[in-house]
């Protein structure tokens, strides 16, 4: 007898990363097109995990996990990781698996801190390596730099391209 096969979900489940302050809060409130209550403070607004919907075309549902940041004042790293795990699982019983992260770096933080290089190692370890590939490393808070972004881009070997939400 044939094992009937699960249905595929349709929700996309995405996790949004990286450290206080990088703008994963905004980033996420620009998708969903709603203010889920970003901080502007010296204190961090995200202390756990949430979960917002997106609603995008051809019927998928995307699903954004808003992270606490990394090297947050009133929250150790260890228990961000053991946050975004906790969430990880849960949607994963719920049928629903990772399609991908998407890791915000501030530009005007012009080198990728010990901790920084850290993190993603553990993320890596965390997800596993066949969805590490799913990464993508975003960029933020170029309206705070000074210079010409398309010069520090290639002038780092980088290739650039334009997308919209």
């Amino acid at each position: 007898m044939e094992a009937a096969s699960q249905p595929q979900s349709k929700n996309m489940l995405i996790a949004v990363m990286g450290a206080t302050g990088s703008g994963k809060t905004t980033f996420i409130s620009t998708l969903v097109e709603s203010d889920i209550g970003i901080g502007h403070g010296l204190r961090s607004a995200t202390a756990t995990s949430t979960v917002h919907d997106s609603e995008r075309p051809q019927g998928h549902n995307v699903k954004l996990i808003d992270t606490p940041g990394f090297n947050d004042t009133s929250i150790t790293d260890s228990d961000v990781l053991r946050d975004i795990a906790l969430v990880l699982t849960q949607a994963y019983h719920q049928g629903n698996s990772l399609a991908g992260i998407i890791y915000l770096h501030r530009i005007t933080d012009i080198r990728v801190s010990g901790s920084s290089k850290k993190m993603m190692k553990v993320i890596q370890d965390l997800v596993g390596q066949k969805a590490f590939p799913r990464l993508v490393l975003v960029t933020t808070m170029w309206e705070s730099f000074e210079g010409d972004p398309a010069a520090y881009e290639t002038a780092r070997g980088a290739q650039t391209c334009q997308g919209s939400l």
